[in-house]
C-alpha cells in the first residue's frame, strides 16, 4: 500500500482599512506579496424627496396634473452622474416605467384617467446604484 501525503499550501489576503476618514488605503497582505490601494468611501445614493406641493393632488378629471418636482439625488460614487425614470402604479405596489419619462421632474401633457401613484427612479452610470423617491399621489374627482 502506498500512501499519498499531500503538500498543500493556504493562501489568504488580508484587507484592513487605515482610515476612519472618506478617503485613504486599503493595504493587501498575502503570502506573495503586499499591494496599496488608495480608495474613496461615497455615501449611500439618495433618490431625493418629492416637493411636498405635488406630494398630493386631488384634481377634477378634464384637469391636468401639477409638475411632480423632486429634488436632487445625492450620494452613489464619487462625482456620479444619474439616470431618472419615471414609474407609476395604480396601487403603489407594483410599477410600470412611463416611456420617456426620464427626466428630474414629471410633467404631464394631459389629463390622466385615473388615480395613480408615481415615483422617480434614480440609477447611478457608473455603480448602477438605484434609489426611489416617495410616491406622490393624483387622485382624480369623478
Amino acid at each position: 500500500d502506498s500512501a499519498c501525503v499531500s503538500n498543500r499550501q493556504e493562501s489568504f489576503i488580508k484587507v484592513s482599512w487605515a482610515s476612519s476618514s472618506t478617503t485613504g488605503a486599503l493595504h493587501l497582505t498575502s503570502d506573495s506579496g503586499n499591494a496599496d490601494l488608495q480608495v474613496n468611501i461615497t455615501t449611500q445614493l439618495m433618490g431625493g424627496t418629492v416637493d411636498t406641493n405635488a406630494l398630493i393632488q386631488v384634481i377634477d378629471s378634464a384637469a391636468t396634473p401639477a409638475i411632480i418636482t423632486c429634488s436632487l439625488p445625492s450620494g452613489g460614487g464619487c462625482s456620479p452622474t444619474y439616470d431618472y425614470q419615471w414609474q407609476s402604479s395604480s396601487d403603489n405596489l407594483q410599477w410600470t416605467d412611463i416611456p420617456g419619462a426620464t427626466n428630474s421632474d414629471l410633467e404631464f401633457s394631459g389629463p390622466v384617467t385615473e388615480s395613480g401613484y408615481y415615483r422617480r427612479r434614480t440609477k447611478t452610470q457608473t455603480s448602477d446604484a438605484v434609489a426611489y423617491t416617495e410616491a406622490a399621489a393624483i387622485f382624480i374627482k369623478h
